[in-house]
């Protein structure tokens, strides 16, 4: 389960949250890693008053990078499971991070560094070795097989 923060949301399973996207960002590591998928239930705790109607927020107007709720806790209402049909980002749209996320999510950095070397070692197998001497992997192979199975 994943829980995330919620400015407002509906009974659909749309929801905004302070519009930096940073609960999309930490959604979409979790994806990129292969820790989340689809099923994984995402889960918002709000007040009664920021579960507003579905035309106070239209789940047209979210953009593709939104993440929907499939669970909402409320004081009065408890738990409110959405059955949303809205899908879920498949991972990170780097074209939307900014150089502050970068500075502020450290693991994002990370990621997009091992994203980047795993490219290059599948691009350029050469490059295993240097990245076993220079990097410490156990074995050139266990760097080449672990490309191969990421990309």
């Amino acid at each position: 389960m994943v829980v995330v923060a919620t400015v407002a949301c509906t009974h659909n399973g749309a929801r905004v949250g302070k519009g930096k996207g940073y609960g999309e960002v930490e959604y979409g590591i979790l994806r990129e890693l292969g820790v989340v998928d689809d099923s994984t239930p995402v889960a918002t705790i709000v007040h009664d008053v920021q579960v507003v109607s579905c035309l106070q927020l239209s789940s047209e107007f979210l953009a593709v990078h939104d993440l929907p709720v499939d669970i909402i806790c409320t004081p009065t209402v408890k738990v409110v499971k959405t059955k949303t049909m809205i899908a879920k980002p498949k991972g990170i749209f780097w074209e939307l991070i900014t150089d502050q996320m970068m500075d502020d999510i450290g693991a994002l950095r990370k990621l997009k560094n091992r994203l980047d070397l795993e490219s290059l070692l599948y691009s350029f197998p050469c490059t295993a070795r240097y990245c076993y001497r220079e990097l410490g992997f156990r074995s050139v192979k266990n760097v080449k097989l672990r490309c191969n199975l990421l990309i």
